[in-house]
């Protein structure tokens, strides 16, 4: 995470829903080092089962023979291979019932094919830079700066390059584009790498798109900062597995060429042609731990046999529907509409709460994803994430607004412990109020 950055977590939507800390001193967005001390807090029961400094190399479907005509779809177990990093030592382990996946992907820049960026990137090697690599204003000092993309991140760091650049900080940005501001553009449409003798120090030229479609071409451009996403990867499950000729890059078609987006996973997260692989927090524009426990809820009482699984069709066809609704490609994965990523963990939490005691009369042809195991022990009540109210959705919507009125509070953030404090309030109860913005 970026040194300076605050994290979309306001009061009502904290990490995981069994976190019992509150804090009144803490500011309505946390910054980053107060995450990550939480996270290594709620770790340390974990670290027994965490295998640190390890990669995994390759995930192999396995058909499970001893479910074959028990279940339906069939059930899959995982073998997996990993290497000690310290010790270059691989280990291939034995089969697994289930796997779930959380890698993330925050890990490969995305930066988009523009005419000339390969030439002037040679030219200007330290020029050229994505976000994920940025973590302090510093290199951006006294130089005219060129950021492109509209995200949290962006705006974030946006903030802190506009202290130290030189002259205003010029932004590309394709929405929520402001028109009248000269210093934004609708897009770069071309780098320029000026002539072989020209000073590399003073900066190349980039010629942009204003938003009446008129061109500009800016001189002396020193710094660029792409703040353009990630692309999603799963190099483990195109890997060949040592020691055998299979690959399963053919057999869970789960990441086209582009890398872009998903695809054959019935909600964002369940594989629809191996019930036993799961990826968590796929979509984009979310809130993640909350997102997470839902997902992970639903999991839990899947693999116990606790709920149905639907059918194969019926999870190709909430794929083919929302990607008639919201479009193929990366909009598919985003969660754009308001608090869209809120009503998706209140029906994850709908579905987990069908949950019932199913050790007799189960049918069985019924859908399963529930992983065979002899053990007949009897698990406590599992935990569920509440649902979220009216009054949280309703916050989650104001979010670029209360974000908006935190940044320009400056050095007096820390001073802004609540909503109210930011002139947006809620009257009433959770589910009968209504919000105001003052």
């Amino acid at each position: 995470m970026m040194g300076f950055s605050t994290l979309n977590f306001v009061e009502t939507q904290k990490a995981v829903s069994d976190d019992k800390t509150k804090d009144p001193q803490l500011p309505l967005l946390i910054p980053y080092h107060m995450v990550t001390s939480y996270l290594r807090h709620y770790s340390i029961p974990l670290l027994p089962y965490i295998q640190f400094s390890t990669q995994v190399v390759s995930v192999v479907p396995i058909p499970d023979q001893s479910a074959t005509g028990k279940s339906f779809p069939p059930l899959t177990k995982w073998q997996v291979t990993t290497k000690h990093l310290p010790t270059n030592k691989t280990t291939t382990h034995s089969l697994y019932d289930a796997l779930i996946i959380s890698n993330g992907h925050y890990t490969v820049p995305y930066l988009p094919a523009i005419r000339g960026i390969e030439a002037f990137s040679s030219k200007y090697p330290d020029n050229i830079s994505h976000s994920r690599d940025f973590r302090t204003e510093a290199p951006f000092t006294n130089c005219k700066t060129v950021m492109i993309g509209n995200s949290a991140s962006a705006i974030d760091i946006g903030q802190q390059i506009s202290h130290v650049c030189s002259g205003p900080l010029i932004r590309v940005v394709r929405t929520n584009n402001p028109g009248n501001d000269p210093n934004c553009y609708l897009s770069l449409e071309e780098f320029i790498a000026d002539g072989e003798d020209s000073d590399t120090s003073k900066g190349g030229s980039i010629k942009f798109l204003r938003p009446d479609g008129s061109s500009h071409i800016e001189h002396g451009v020193q710094k660029v900062l792409f703040a353009t996403g990630y692309l999603y990867t799963l190099p483990f499950l195109n890997a060949q597995a040592p020691d055998t000729s299979t690959t399963t890059s053919s057999s869970i078609p789960l990441l086209p060429p582009t890398g872009h987006y998903l695809r054959s996973l019935y909600l964002y997260f369940l594989s629809t042609t191996h019930p036993t692989l799961s990826i968590l927090n796929t979509p984009m524009k979310i809130l993640p731990f909350p997102l997470a426990e839902a997902q992970v809820s639903v999991l839990t009482r899947l693999y116990l046999g606790k709920i149905p699984l639907p059918l194969p069709s019926e999870m190709q066809t909430w794929e083919t529907q929302t990607i008639a609704k919201k479009g193929p490609g990366k909009s598919f994965m985003v969660l754009n509409e308001p608090a869209e990523d809120l009503e998706y963990c209140n029906g994850l939490v709908d579905w987990a709460n069908q949950a019932e005691d199913k050790t007799e009369g189960k049918p069985e042809n019924e859908p399963t994803a529930r992983p065979r195991s002899t053990s007949q022990t009897r698990l406590p009540r599992l935990p569920l994430p509440p649902k979220y109210t009216k009054k949280q959705k309703w916050l989650r919507t104001m979010f670029p607004e209360i974000r908006r009125r935190f940044m320009e509070r400056g050095d007096r953030r820390k001073e802004v412990r609540t909503w109210e404090d930011l002139g947006i309030w809620w009257e009433g109860g959770d589910e009968e109020g209504e919000g105001r913005v003052e």
